[in-house]
């Protein structure tokens, strides 16, 4: 049976070969990915904020050392930032803190909100 567009019916997306050799549809890797980037991101972020938190009880610092939040689980990147930088960014549940050697953190689905020499303020938009 074909459908409307001229494809055989039930294969509407287009299919990827996994490892196994059964095709996948492109968009449940893509989501699969996504899903995955944003839990490594929302797990630097949640470790980023015991570090502000500690960080606060300290005697004070200009700059504090975050771990990068780009997507990358293997990242060991920091971005130094100021206490009020970090709350500044925390303002804004989709925002993230990329250090600036890392280039993981420039992806299609996210905005550069902020650049400068240490660290680059990202926004996931998808």
């Amino acid at each position: 049976m074909v459908s409307a567009q001229g494809r055989p019916a039930g294969r509407n997306r287009e299919q990827i070969n996994t490892p196994s050799g059964r095709g996948v549809p492109y968009d449940a890797t893509m989501a699969a990915t996504a899903a995955r980037v944003a839990r490594n991101e929302e797990l630097f972020a949640e470790a980023n904020d015991r570090i502000a938190t500690l960080a606060g009880l300290l005697p004070p610092r200009r700059l504090v050392p975050f771990l990068c939040e780009c997507p990358s689980a293997a990242c060991a990147e920091i971005a130094e930032l100021s206490l009020g930088e970090y709350a500044a960014l925390r303002l804004f549940p989709n925002r993230f803190a990329v250090a600036a050697s890392c280039r993981t953190g420039d992806r299609p689905e996210t905005l550069i909100v902020e650049r400068n020499e240490r660290f680059t303020v990202v926004d996931r938009i998808a």
